[in-house]
């Protein structure tokens, strides 16, 4: 919910094969539950939204990567603000700052697991935090530090 309270913000999985299937909805109080955004099946999904404490603007941490961020105000979508560049890291704790005009978090190194397939090759794969490190880890996951995008 908006820290005004008068906007509800969340993220719903359909049933698919192949999930996720995750879609965006806002409901603004008095007004009729509405969808924002359908994320690609398979390919994206959401499990952190944060708001602007002004609660102008509701974001989406997409795959724990990049902000989606929507303006209430205005009605629409901004550009998205990548957050992090490769498949090993990830943003967590993602809050807009105090004065709204940045997007403040942690960028966390994901622990890697080593892969061993029947015909012997080997790889490396990063993990997520809901995945159980304390098998096959050959790196715990590692807080890099704090960062800062300004909008």
């Amino acid at each position: 919910m908006s820290p005004d309270g008068t906007i509800t913000a969340w993220v719903r999985q359909d049933f698919n094969i192949d999930p996720p299937d995750d879609h965006i909805y806002i409901r603004r109080q008095g007004h009729p539950v509405r969808v924002i955004k359908d994320l690609p099946p398979d390919g994206e999904w959401c499990r952190v939204i944060v708001w602007s404490p002004d609660s102008t603007k509701v974001g989406f941490v997409i795959n724990d990567a990049r902000l989606d961020i929507f303006d209430v105000t205005h009605d629409r979508w901004l550009a998205p603000v990548a957050l992090v560049f490769d498949g090993y890291n990830e943003a967590r704790r993602v809050q807009f700052s105090p004065d709204g005009r940045a997007i403040l978090y942690d960028v966390v190194q994901r622990a890697v697991v080593r892969l061993t397939y029947r015909d012997g090759r080997v790889i490396e794969a990063p993990l997520s935090r809901l995945s159980d490190k304390s098998r096959s880890s050959i790196r715990e996951e590692v807080v890099l530090g704090a960062a800062r995008v300004e909008l």
